[in-house]
């Protein structure tokens, strides 16, 4: 394992904090805006989905959703997910 798996390994219970800072929340709102658009009707494969945050926002528009990650901790987070399917 890298340094930076153990990284996000140890971290997947609080990495999606970064979302809540007050700073990041325009830009948030603007991705969220966009990003279902862009995969409207779509097959999607999400490589390093990491906790599911944006999958989240993309199964409202796409087809279908595949998500990855290498570690088994963040996805055990976006599994527990609100995911439309």
């Amino acid at each position: 394992m890298t340094q930076i798996t153990g990284y996000y390994r140890h971290r997947a219970a609080e990495y999606d904090a970064i979302y809540a800072k007050p700073e990041r929340q325009d830009d948030l709102a603007r991705l969220r805006e966009l990003l279902p658009r862009l995969v409207a009707g779509g097959n999607v494969l999400e490589i390093a989905a990491g906790t599911g945050y944006w999958t989240r926002v993309l199964s409202s528009s796409a087809a279908a959703i595949t998500a990855t990650d290498i570690n088994t901790e963040t996805l055990d987070v976006a599994r527990a997910r609100d995911v439309k399917t």
